[in-house]
C-alpha cells in the first residue's frame, strides 16, 4: 500500500512539474 501511494505521489509530483513548464511555455510565448 505504502509502495502504491508512494508512486501516486510522484505521478503527482511529475504532472506538477509538467503543468509548471507548460504554464512557463505559454507566458514565453504570450510575450
Amino acid at each position: 500500500m505504502a509502495n502504491n501511494s508512494n508512486g501516486h505521489c510522484a505521478i503527482g509530483c511529475a504532472l506538477s512539474q509538467l503543468a509548471l513548464f507548460c504554464l512557463q511555455l505559454k507566458n514565453v510565448q504570450m510575450t
